[in-house]
């Protein structure tokens, strides 16, 4: 037998064993689920929300307070327009982009994080400066990343 073959056979039987080892630890996983509250949800589906507390108007309404809702209103203050309200379902905004905090850190509860964009996407870059995950430009007019947002840094053959 040829010692690569050795090997992957080896490996593949080491995650056989240790694939059947795990099925027999029964420990009970610790937390919970949280997101989006299938109850306040149920409420618009099954047209059973409260009175409103109040009533007004606004040239602009956004609903929901997820990342598009966010740029959306981030947009309009950009535009000074302040004529809008963003209305959200839960308790705080953010949406898949929520966190929540525990002695040790801040974590995130969905999607946090966002590939290196197409250089083309002028809006989106320049989103990116504002937030200081840009800050620069090189020689060649490409993004200089900030590496404390970035998830790891490849520097192979030219990729940063």
């Amino acid at each position: 037998m040829k010692r690569r073959a050795f090997l992957q056979y080896g490996l593949a039987l080491a995650g056989i064993s240790g694939a059947a080892l795990s099925c027999n630890n029964k420990r009970p996983v610790k937390g919970s689920i949280i997101g989006a509250n299938a109850g306040i949800g149920h409420l618009l589906r099954d047209k059973t929300f409260p009175t409103p507390i109040k009533s007004g108007k606004k040239k602009v309404v956004i609903i929901g307070g997820g990342v598009s809702g966010l740029s959306a209103a981030r947009h309009l203050q950009k535009y000074n327009i302040t004529d809008f309200i963003l209305l959200e379902l839960d308790q705080k905004v953010g949406g898949n982009a929520a966190y929540g905090q525990n002695q040790i850190s801040p974590f995130p509860l969905g999607a946090h994080y966002i590939p290196i964009p197409n250089n083309n996407l002028s809006g989106y870059l320049e989103f990116l400066k504002e937030a200081g995950v840009i800050i620069s430009f090189d020689e060649n007019k490409l993004p200089v990343y900030n590496e404390a947002h970035l998830c790891f840094l490849i520097r192979k053959r030219g990729f940063t």
